[in-house]
């Protein structure tokens, strides 16, 4: 897939992709457009699927206590129906923050948060070792969370 993007486009995703609540007064001050372009230019890419969605980031400090795992998880079986069983089961549950199939020993890797360690032992035990399709999984626990972006570098030469 391919999007027709130049670089004031370009320059935007960088803004917002930072702080998607400024206005397209705010983002005009800084891209050289009038606001209305600018309106204009994000409800295009809203609608090309370039931004996908827009979310409020919670600081560290609200989520203070919080326990964050990152969880590696191994499947018993790689047929496309276990596969696929894994896959809903786990993009379903608000705990699981990041979902990603990797390579290597393991095959997915999980950024789970929950209130407290016990809570966080309970969805182990009831979704993990519970699922048919865990063979196994080993979890890291997050000690201070320095950055958390999900902002991609675009830069003209990115597309």
């Amino acid at each position: 897939m391919t999007f027709d993007l130049d670089s004031l486009d370009l320059q935007l995703l960088e803004i917002v992709q930072t702080d998607s609540a400024l206005t397209a007064a705010e983002l005009a001050e800084r891209v050289p457009l009038s606001p209305s372009a600018v309106q204009r230019r994000l409800n295009r890419m809203r609608q090309a699927g370039v931004i996908e969605r827009e979310a409020a980031v919670l600081s560290a400090a609200f989520i203070r206590g919080r326990v964050t795992g990152v969880v590696h998880v191994q499947m018993a079986s790689h047929a496309a129906d276990a596969v696929e069983s894994v896959r809903a089961d786990l993009a379903a549950l608000p705990q699981v923050q990041i979902f990603y199939e990797i390579s290597g020993a393991f095959d997915l890797l999980l950024v789970v948060i929950e209130r407290d360690l016990e809570a966080f032992n309970a969805f182990t035990a009831t979704v993990l070792g519970g699922h048919p399709n865990v063979l196994r999984f080993e979890t890291a626990f997050v000690k201070t969370r320095v950055k958390q972006t999900l902002a991609v570098p675009v830069g003209p030469d990115v597309r």
